[in-house]
């Protein structure tokens, strides 16, 4: 499930009561590993989310925050999403996943934002709108997201091809991955808690 917090678009600041909400709902959650974006994000929205939960993460631990929800029992462990940005510095890849076989499925999800991917992002990137296809045509759909927003995947799995190897051998390295960073704001997994969390055990 998910919730909708009703913050307009480029007005969410980390405020005193975002801060309380956000410690509230990791509280009630309790999940075992939070994803976000990093502080170096090129939106406004991502950069304070980012703020929020790495501040709160730390936050979770102490009792006389937010006395009215307990504290969790598991710190959570907080990883940032793969980016380009490297100022202050380039993401580091302490996860990579080999999503090969699951890119039907992530093209599909993609599609089925259509406000995000067929009328902003064309605008933001200065499409031509004949690049756009028409969504009843799912060979032409799924083209465009591989070449315009799914790129991303084998452009990593290239940019981070060392970390790549390490995880599945340079032989049988996936074309497509996820990468992640580990913030050190939250839980810190070792090697191996890193390789089970993300289906590489026995690896």
């Amino acid at each position: 499930g998910y919730d909708i917090y009703g913050a307009h678009d480029c007005e969410l600041i980390p405020t005193y009561e975002w801060r309380c909400r956000v410690a509230k709902e990791i509280r009630n959650y309790q999940p075992d590993y939070i994803i976000t974006h990093r502080t170096c994000d090129y939106h406004a929205d991502h950069r304070a989310c980012s703020q929020l939960v790495q501040d709160m993460t730390y936050m979770l631990g102490l009792p006389n925050w937010c006395p009215e929800t307990p504290v969790p029992a598991v710190r959570p462990a907080v990883f940032f999403m793969t980016d380009d940005f490297d100022f202050p510095r380039e993401l580091r890849p302490d996860a990579v996943v080999a999503v090969d076989d699951v890119m039907d499925r992530y093209l599909d999800a993609l599609a089925s934002h259509v406000s995000q991917f067929f009328e902003f992002l064309p605008v933001d990137m200065g499409l031509d709108p004949s690049e756009v296809p028409s969504r009843d045509d799912r060979a032409a759909v799924r083209a465009y997201l591989l070449k315009y927003h799914a790129a991303v995947k084998r452009t990593d799995a290239v940019r981070f091809a060392k970390r790549v190897a390490e995880w599945y051998g340079s032989v049988d390295a996936p074309k497509h991955v996820e990468v992640f960073e580990m913030s050190r704001y939250g839980r810190q997994l070792s090697e191996d808690e890193l390789r089970e969390l993300f289906g590489m055990r026995g690896e």
